[in-house]
């Protein structure tokens, strides 16, 4: 018998508040989704207002469920399973340890942290709660994220681990660049001949064909592609990676998992020195 779902809405006003929807949908979703896996009972979400104020509120989500939520495994054994995942290894728990690895990054680059616990009665919950702004108080661009030269840039993602291309994807068109992925280094190779980019983000463990791979096949092509700005994305932080990242000819080194703010001073560095060209 499939789980009871349950939404409950407590106490929330009727202002406008702004929030990062399209993170908040693939958080909920992840949690959500996970609830439903784990038990035979119900499942509930509940969405509560927990600040008042002219400039700001707090809202506290809380997904609950009558099993173990987690399919006995926490929250950091699900962050190692992540990173044993994008490093290559087997994933054991079918994808469990990359959904809440994903939605614990996508809430901390919120603001918020995702939490593990149980409430009185023994059941399981995780929650987390975001500040919010009006949206009257928000300007029509988002100045933290586009410089001061202008227009976002267009930008390749190559990843072949889906949840890193949904997160950077995430980050990225927040601050109002356009976003591309590409599945492994042949399909970003066969991207980059079919469209313009301003940069690319490059992992460096791929099948087929590795970001190293990707990199020089991509400079050989000449013209454009010679001085594409290429930013590797890699958890490989070894001094060995970093050369063998600049012989194949990329620009810049980035250490996952990647933060928001990272990204966008290594993203203001391409558009300044555009802005200069």
């Amino acid at each position: 018998q499939a789980p009871r779902l349950q939404v409950k809405l407590n106490k929330l006003d009727d202002d406008t508040w702004t929030v990062d929807a399209r993170r908040l949908r693939l958080v909920l979703w992840q949690l959500l989704e996970n609830a439903i896996k784990h038990t035979d009972g119900e499942v509930e979400l509940i969405v509560e207002q927990l600040v008042r104020a002219p400039d700001n509120t707090a809202l506290h989500f809380q997904v609950i469920d009558s099993g173990d939520g987690l399919g006995g495994v926490s929250l950091q054994d699900a962050a190692l399973m992540f990173s044993k995942a994008e490093a290559g290894a087997s994933a054991p728990t079918g994808g469990l340890g990359l959904g809440l690895a994903l939605a614990r990054q996508l809430v901390s680059a919120m603001g918020g942290e995702l939490k593990s616990h149980t409430v009185g009665d023994g059941r399981h919950a995780m929650s987390f709660t975001l500040a919010l702004q009006p949206a009257a108080a928000l300007p029509a661009s988002d100045a933290d994220a586009l410089s001061e030269h202008g227009a976002g840039l267009r930008v390749l993602v190559v990843d072949d681990v889906v949840p890193n291309q949904m997160i950077a994807r995430a980050m990225l068109e927040r601050d109002g660049h356009q976003v591309i992925c590409a599945d492994d280094g042949l399909d970003a190779v066969s991207k980059v001949e079919a469209h313009n980019f301003d940069v690319i983000l490059m992992d460096l463990r791929m099948p087929q064909l590795d970001g190293l791979g990707a990199t020089r096949a991509i400079r050989a092509r000449g013209q454009a592609c010679a001085t594409v700005p290429i930013i590797a994305m890699t958890a490989n932080a070894g001094e060995a990676d970093r050369q063998a990242c600049r012989e194949a000819g990329m620009n810049d080194f980035l250490t996952k998992p990647v933060s928001a703010e990272a990204l966008r001073r290594a993203l203001r560095a391409i558009q300044r020195a555009g802005a200069q060209v």
